[in-house]
């Protein structure tokens, strides 16, 4: 809408493009992904949410992972039942390891 046909209306009827809603992002069933091993695009799928949200657990330590070659990589199996609330054995970082 240009000025001119926003004149007639009250700033709640003029959302800016940053203020639209999000889409909900729908998780992927694990049959569509890999079997064996899955990177950040497959768990964000898999969990219904964003790269940056698999970043984040990440870096705080609770999900579990694997670091080769400077990519992550996380065991399908492993991502579910973290995901669901399960015991799930984190390595811990260390020097030289």
């Amino acid at each position: 809408m240009s000025d001119s046909e926003n004149q007639g209306l009250s700033n709640e009827q003029v959302a800016p493009a940053s203020r639209a809603k999000r889409t909900k992002r729908e998780a992927v069933p694990r049959s569509e992904l890999p079997p064996d091993h899955w990177n950040v695009e497959h768990v964000a799928a898999y969990c219904g949410r964003s790269k940056d949200w698999v970043y984040t657990h990440v870096a705080s330590g609770a999900l579990p992972h694997t670091k080769r070659g400077g990519c992550l990589y996380f065991d399908p199996d492993t991502v579910a039942k973290w995901l669901v609330g399960k015991p799930v054995a984190v390595p811990v970082k260390g020097r030289g390891h």
